[in-house]
């Protein structure tokens, strides 16, 4: 790894160790699970079983942001009424300061691809959208940046979450 991919890869890990404390689909199974079975391996797999979808749907926001022109898929999938994959919702009005460092890093090392994020944001604002790049986006960024192949893209989320939920389930357990 270079330096830069280095320093974006230990930035999104930091800003998913932060995101993991947060009520996500992804922590609070483990909270469920643990209370519910006690079983690391059942939180774990529930915790699993939540990416994709609506939580982390990081194989399609890899697919938004290596489009051409992300704006077309983003104006496919608004007017279908569907929500845009890496984009959060609408109750954040600014965007996560938790994500801070791995937007400035994209910005100096790979403007090619914030620009992409921020035309899908741009349009997504212009249509009434006040809704901000997500983790899922701040991944898939940082997947296509290290130039993992699309699949392997869960893994930088899984590895960084992986501490905060052993964390949640250790005290959801007693």
């Amino acid at each position: 790894m270079s330096d830069s991919e280095r320093a974006l890869f230990e930035a999104l890990a930091k800003a998913h160790a932060s995101a993991v404390l947060r009520d996500n689909p992804s922590s609070v199974l483990i909270k469920v699970v643990a209370d519910s079975s006690g079983s690391y391996t059942n939180a774990m797999i529930a915790a699993l079983s939540s990416l994709g979808g609506k939580h982390a749907p990081l194989r399609q926001t890899v697919e938004i942001l290596s489009a051409e022109n992300p704006v077309d898929l983003a104006e496919y999938l608004y007017k279908k009424d569907m929500k845009v994959p890496g984009w959060g919702s609408s109750f954040k009005p600014q965007p996560d300061p938790a994500w801070d460092a791995v937007h400035y890093l994209l910005q100096d090392h790979y403007p090619k691809l914030l620009a992409k994020i921020n035309t899908v944001t741009d349009y997504l604002h212009k249509v009434g959208k006040k809704i901000y790049p997500n983790p899922s986006c701040y991944t898939a960024a940082t997947a296509l940046a290290l130039s993992l192949p699309p699949a392997l893209t869960p893994w930088l989320l899984v590895r960084a979450r992986l501490d905060g939920w052993a964390n949640i389930f250790a005290n959801h357990c007693g």
